[in-house]
């Protein structure tokens, strides 16, 4: 009667928790996650007990994974914040030679109760409005120069965007994906991205690229049914959000985040007949958002009339594209001396981490499958090409339509689209991590064998550029190895993923490939005082 009794529990076990106990879940002790040991069979647990222990510990695994990345970004971004505690602001390039003068000019405008519109001190007059460097009409802006002390407000105007934009990635991320260990890793992904970090002497445009993330969250919050206090708030958004970018007075990437929306909302939409309906409503909302920002637009059309660029042939709007050498960036970040094939570093860089490249790749080789996200990546694969063509510039013939276009066809610089590339790769990596850690929780994820092979191009890059280009171009044999390195270290790691040991360094290492490499580029090592300032000026 007895081994009756234990063969109708056996029985009702589900098959897979007879086959293996170990994909159950993993207990996080020491640095990885390790897989768990079997429960007996017999008078310790429950089969109800059993079935509830993978959720959990997977939960357990989500959530230890989740804090281990929160507190990389906040440390990444307490790094940045140091110069506003120390009363010190970052000075490279346009931040100290540009941006700043036009700020003490606008401060002092506001404080005296002044028009900022024209700058009498700069070519015997300048259109302050028209250029639009310096938002001037934005209420953040105002609200910043106007009650706080310059240092405090210039760091703030440089800094806020990357907390804006983490916290709007991880909330789209998360609404997308229902994981939030993944939102949080495309969320650093891209806060941190080679574009971000290089272009951290353009204020303006990073701030208007922080918008994209929560731009995309309210358009996803109105294809899908919700509550009505959602869906006003979401399309309050849509027309508060385009107003914030235009006012912000860098039209460029006001274009580019136009691209993402529509690709996004497409992907997303059906043929059915609420689908148009969402898509008119979000049309008609960005209308609105265009009116409320007509007092910045109207007058960087005014001054574009009145410029020589007004004027100038196509051929200058070619300039600066990327080239076929470039694409090595995907897989070594040092490979020259100024990390890119020119002398624009800034303009040019491609690096997008080593783990994200390999996640963005699993996540494109399971598109056919199911659980996979499939629209959302449809939509991202979309805008990186899209981002990567028009970066070629007139090579790509994609940028040379764009130059047919009224307003959009003066925008210099091809090689700055590839900020919908950096996005849509973060995505990607975000989508490829929710797919391996749900897939190695049960057990059935393997590495893609492809995978093996980007640690040795990566090695192959380095070798070629070392053997064919010259000592004044490569970089330091030092540098050189970083990218094999780091490419193989990456694919060991998603190895172990793929086993069920996720290490606590997984976060830290997609986090601290990112700001080594955008950190120590000089727009975020060089800071000064004012007084150090104002001496230099007077030396």
């Amino acid at each position: 009667m007895k081994s009756s009794c234990c063969d109708i529990i056996k029985a009702n076990r589900p098959r897979k928790q007879l086959e293996s106990s170990a994909p159950l879940g993993f207990a996080a002790s020491g640095i990885f996650l390790r897989p768990l040991r079997e429960t007996p069979i017999y008078g310790q647990t429950t089969a109800m007990q059993e079935t509830d222990t993978a959720p959990r510990l997977s939960s357990v695994m989500e959530q230890r994974q989740t804090r281990i990345a929160r507190w990389a970004a906040l440390a990444v971004l307490g790094w940045m914040f140091l110069p506003l505690v120390t009363g010190r602001i970052y000075i490279c390039d346009d931040l100290l030679n540009y941006h700043l003068p036009l700020r003490v000019f606008y401060a002092q405008c506001l404080q005296n109760g002044e028009a900022f519109d024209w700058m009498p001190g700069l070519f015997c007059g300048f259109f302050l409005t028209g250029s639009g460097q310096a938002g001037t009409y934005h209420p953040w802006h105002w609200l910043l120069y106007r009650w706080l002390p310059l240092e405090t407000a210039f760091n703030l105007e440089i800094l806020s965007s990357f907390p804006f934009m983490l916290f709007g990635m991880q909330l789209f991320l998360k609404r997308q994906l229902q994981r939030s260990d993944a939102a949080w890793l495309g969320a650093i992904v891209f806060t941190f991205s080679g574009f971000c970090t290089l272009h951290f002497l353009h204020p303006n445009a990073l701030a208007v690229v922080s918008h994209i993330p929560w731009l995309l969250l309210v358009h996803s919050v109105i294809f899908r049914r919700g509550t009505n206090s959602g869906r006003i708030a979401a399309e309050s958004g849509i027309a508060l959000l385009t107003a914030s970018q235009l006012l912000l007075g860098y039209p460029q990437y006001v274009w580019y985040s136009l691209l993402a929306e529509i690709i996004f909302c497409l992907c997303l939409s059906g043929r059915t007949w609420r689908s148009w309906r969402c898509l008119l409503l979000i049309g008609l909302l960005k209308l609105l958002g265009l009116a409320m920002g007509a007092v910045q637009i109207l007058p960087s059309m005014d001054a574009l009339a009145d410029s020589d660029r007004a004027t100038l042939p196509p051929e200058y709007f070619f300039q600066f594209p990327l080239t076929l050498p470039d694409m090595l960036q995907w897989v070594a970040p040092f490979l020259t001396k100024t990390r890119v094939f020119g002398v624009h570093t800034h303009e040019l860089g491609l690096y997008c981490g080593a783990l994200p490249v390999l996640l963005a790749v699993v996540a494109i080789k399971g598109l056919r499958k199911p659980n996979t996200g499939a629209p959302l990546l449809r939509a991202m694969i979309v805008l990186c090409v899209i981002g990567l063509w028009l970066s070629f510039g007139k090579a790509g013939g994609l940028y040379v339509v764009q130059t047919w276009l009224p307003l959009i066809g003066k925008f210099r610089w091809p090689s700055r689209s590839i900020v919908l590339m950096h996005f849509a790769v973060a995505t990607m990596a975000a989508i490829g991590y929710a797919r391996i850690a749900k897939s190695a929780e049960a057990g059935e994820f393997q590495v893609p064998k492809s995978l093996v092979w980007i640690p040795w191009l990566s090695a192959g890059a380095t070798l070629g550029v070392w053997l064919t280009c010259g000592k004044d171009v490569v970089a330091p044999w030092t540098l050189l190895l970083i990218g094999p390195i780091l490419f193989a270290l990456a694919y060991q790691m998603l190895k172990d993923l793929s086993r069920g040991r996720l290490s606590a360094g997984f976060m830290l290492f997609v986090a601290g490939d990112l700001a080594a490499y955008g950190f120590t580029y000089e727009a975020l090592t060089r800071t000064a005082s004012m007084e150090e300032i104002r001496a230099a000026m007077i030396a």
